[in-house]
């Protein structure tokens, strides 16, 4: 948003509005950061709405105990949280999502590895390095035992548990792990 490209429909109240919003709120640059915070304030809290009468829709048994689409949709959100810095939200939606997924299917199902591993990025973006790796481990174990120890995506858990031994210091566990 920038204030300074608005038009108005009469030019003399663009003029007006771009004058007090200058002499008012100590200019354009001020006036247009605060005008996108606001935004994104707003749009976070429609997002966490929508999350939470959703998961209360499934709470209410609409959705039965297990719903793909309100796995999926709590995936994204944890996703779209997790994109935008918010963190302790994204973490919440990936622990709705884990819920549902392990109840359905049970702890060492291949659908556990994702929320498994979206977890602990987000741990270790909090710096909680220790507990990702407990989830990094738990989706490693079932990604090696559905995709075998040489996939694409056991590498990529092994890729940030590596990072996460690095980030606590542990070089040669970092190494070890990387190396595998």
């Amino acid at each position: 948003t920038d204030v300074e490209s608005a038009e108005a429909s009469v030019p003399s109240d663009r003029d007006n509005i771009l004058n007090i919003v200058n002499t008012e709120t100590g200019g354009y640059d001020k006036f247009n950061i605060k005008i996108n915070q606001l935004i994104r304030t707003w749009v976070l809290q429609l997002i966490k709405d929508a999350a939470r009468s959703r998961l209360d829709d499934v709470v209410d048994g609409e959705y039965g105990e297990y719903e793909n689409d309100c796995v999926i949709f709590h995936q994204t959100v944890g996703t779209l949280f997790q994109r935008f810095g918010e963190l302790e939200s994204a973490l919440e939606m990936y622990r709705v999502e884990l819920k549902m997924v392990e109840k359905n299917y049970g702890s060492g199902h291949l659908r556990m590895g994702f929320p498994l591993h979206n977890i602990a990025i987000v741990l270790s973006d909090q710096g909680k390095h220790e507990e990702a790796l407990g989830y990094y481990m738990k989706a490693m174990v079932i990604k090696e035992k559905e995709y075998g120890r040489d996939s694409v995506e056991v590498a990529t858990t092994l890729l940030n548990m590596g990072n996460a031994y690095l980030s606590q210091g542990e070089y040669d566990k970092a190494i070890d792990t990387y190396n595998r």
